[in-house]
C-alpha cells in the first residue's frame, strides 16, 4: 500500500531556497524584502536572473518564459516527473515527512523555521506575475527557448509543406513539455519590425483536436496589431508583398514571394503603418467566408496606401495546402489584371 502524502503539509513544511539551491541554482535577494529571491531560471536559455522567488510563500516564477508554481510544482517541472514523486523529492531534500502523521526518519528532522509564517496560514495565490502591469509594447526577449527536433515534428511540418530549409530559416521547433503555456507544440518565433525576437507563438501539432483546445499560443500580452509576422525578413524593395491569413502560408510561400501575416484576417492601423513603403499588395486568405470577409476588408484598408488586387480561392482551400506552382497561377492572374 502506498504511503498517503499529504501535499498542503510539505508544501507548507518545505524550504523552496533550499530545493532550488539542490538542482545547483544560486539563489540571491532580490530588493529589500529578505524573502524575496532571484536567480536563473533553469526551463529557459535565461542569462540574466529573470527567475524570482518567494521563500515565505514557498513559490516561484519566471517573467521572462512564464514557468511558476509552488515548491512542487519546480521539482516536478525540473525532473519531468508526477506530483507524487515531487512531493516524495521535496520531503527528502527538507529533511521533513510527507505528512504530520508520517514516522520516518525525516520527520524527526527539524522543519524549516515557521516563525515568518505559521503552518495553518491560509496559502497564498501561486501567482507572482499579478502584481506586473501588462506590457505597453512588445519588448525583446532576454532569453532563446530550447526548441527540439524529432521524426514526429518533421512528418507533421512536410506534411504542411514545411521543408527542412524553412525550418531552419524560421527556427522552427518543439518546446520543451516544461513550458507552461506551448509546452509540446511547434514553437514559431515571434520578431519585431527590427528583427528583435519578442515571443514565440505555439502551434497545436495535430489536425484532430477538442474544440476548447487553441490552435494558436501567443505569449501572455503580446500585443499582435503592433507586429506583422515576417515583416522582418521582407525585402527593401519589391515589386509586391502578399498577406496571407496564416503563419503557415507565409512559412510555405516564404521562398518564392515577400509575404507576411497580420496574426489573422484583420489589419490594424499600426500594421497599415509597417506597409507605408510598400506599393502594391496581393492580399490571399483562406477561400472559406471568414477569409473571404476578412480579405475584403484588408483590401479595402490597403487600397489606401497602394494598388492591391484580392485572389479568390475556392471555398475549402488554404494557401498553404497549395504547392508553390499550383499558387503561382492564381498570382498571375490578378498581376496580370492591374
Amino acid at each position: 500500500m502506498a504511503t498517503r502524502i499529504d501535499f498542503k503539509y510539505v508544501r507548507q513544511h518545505a524550504d523552496i531556497a533550499r530545493v532550488i539551491a539542490h538542482f545547483g541554482i544560486n539563489l540571491h535577494q532580490d530588493g529589500s524584502k529578505p524573502e524575496q529571491m532571484k536567480g536563473l531560471c533553469p526551463f529557459h536559455e535565461d542569462t540574466k536572473p529573470s527567475l524570482k522567488v518567494n521563500t515565505d510563500r514557498n513559490i516561484f516564477n519566471c517573467f521572462a518564459c512564464k514557468a511558476k508554481g509552488n515548491v512542487m510544482d519546480f521539482v516536478k517541472d525540473h525532473e519531468g516527473t508526477d506530483l507524487r514523486a515531487a512531493a516524495k523529492t521535496v520531503a527528502e531534500i527538507c529533511g521533513i515527512a510527507t505528512s504530520e502523521t508520517a514516522v520516518s526518519k525525516a520527520a524527526q528532522t527539524p522543519a524549516r523555521s515557521t516563525t515568518n509564517r505559521p503552518p495553518d496560514k491560509p496559502e497564498a495565490p501561486d501567482d507572482l506575475a499579478a502584481e506586473i502591469e501588462p506590457a505597453s509594447e512588445n519588448k525583446p526577449l532576454q532569453f532563446e527557448l530550447k526548441l527540439s527536433q524529432d521524426p514526429e515534428l518533421t512528418a507533421w511540418l512536410e506534411a504542411h509543406g514545411i521543408c527542412e530549409e524553412t525550418t531552419q530559416v524560421f527556427d522552427l521547433g518543439r518546446a520543451s513539455k516544461r513550458s507552461k503555456t506551448i509546452g509540446d507544440r511547434l514553437a514559431i518565433p515571434l520578431h519585431s519590425a527590427d528583427n528583435g525576437l519578442i515571443g514565440y507563438c505555439g502551434r497545436y501539432l495535430g489536425d484532430d483536436k477538442a474544440d476548447d483546445v487553441p490552435k494558436y499560443i501567443l505569449p501572455k500580452g503580446f500585443r499582435k496589431e503592433l507586429e506583422l509576422f515576417n515583416f522582418n525578413r521582407l525585402p527593401a524593395d519589391h515589386d509586391y508583398i502578399v498577406l496571407f491569413e496564416s503563419y503557415l502560408s507565409v512559412m510555405r510561400h516564404h521562398a518564392h514571394v515577400a509575404c507576411v501575416s497580420p496574426f489573422g484576417r484583420d489589419l490594424s492601423a499600426q500594421q497599415l503603418e509597417l506597409l507605408h513603403g510598400y506599393k502594391r499588395f496581393i492580399v490571399v486568405f483562406d477561400g472559406d467566408e471568414p477569409g473571404a470577409a476578412g480579405a475584403s476588408g484588408v483590401a479595402g484598408q490597403l487600397a489606401t496606401i497602394g494598388w492591391v488586387r484580392t485572389v479568390v480561392l475556392p471555398s475549402d482551400c488554404k494557401p498553404h495546402h497549395l504547392a508553390w506552382d499550383e499558387l503561382r497561377p492564381f498570382l498571375l492572374d490578378v498581376w496580370r489584371a492591374k
